[in-house]
């Protein structure tokens, strides 16, 4: 996306911090200037800056999950995605748990399977209406070797082109954490990933 003065200046606070951050890792001068003036001229105390980690897998790792961040900005932007709205539109279903799409910082949510070490990376964005799930992931599994996918999970109906779980992530087919991801794409490039994204959760979530 490309940020004007007029869009920073609308951002709420914590995306206006969460994009300078995004902006930071990604070594995005243009929009870096943009915030860090509009910062200052909220008075806001800046995010500590984070620790630099030298991995490469790392360093790519954190690059992706701010894109899919700042990307989520702008979907917030086009849509209703609350968590009351959720509920309301989820009314009746039972222990129904509403998906914030980002975590409640803006970055970018860590799955399950990579905090308890069953995949290398697995950063994520998603949203749920009853239960209709769509995610856009960054995905490396221990057995990948190093190439990073790009998955997109929903519905089979809004996603005709897809596949079962058990081919996407065939170590992670029948973990409970899964039991709302069932059929999904893959992509290799996060251009066609997000594209698709957009798509499927205008098929979930009202627009604003």
């Amino acid at each position: 996306m490309n940020w004007t003065e007029e869009k920073v200046k609308a951002l709420p606070d914590g995306d206006l911090l969460q994009l300078l951050e995004n902006a930071v890792r990604k070594t995005d001068a243009h929009t870096i200037g943009l915030c860090e003036r509009e910062v200052e001229r909220r008075g806001l105390v800046r995010k500590k800056k984070p620790r630099r980690n030298h991995d490469p897998l790392r360093i790519r790792e954190n690059e992706l999950a701010a894109d899919i961040a700042e990307f989520a900005i702008r979907l917030a932007g086009e849509y209703d995605l609350s968590a009351e709205t959720a509920r309301w539109l989820s009314a009746g279903v039972p222990n129904f748990r509403a998906h914030n799409l980002t975590q409640a910082n803006g970055a970018a949510k860590i799955g399950g399977l990579q905090k308890s070490g069953r995949c290398r990376i697995d950063r994520y964005i998603s949203y749920r209406v009853r239960d209709r799930l769509v995610s856009l992931n960054v995905w490396l599994g221990n057995d990948s070797g190093e190439e990073i996918a790009f998955q997109v999970f929903a519905p089979q109906d809004v996603l005709p082109e897809g596949e079962p779980l058990a081919s996407l992530r065939p170590s992670a087919a029948d973990d409970a954490e899964m039991r709302l991801f069932q059929w999904g794409r893959r992509f290799h490039d996060l251009k066609a990933a997000k594209a698709c994204f957009a798509e499927v959760l205008g098929a979930v979530a009202p627009r604003r």
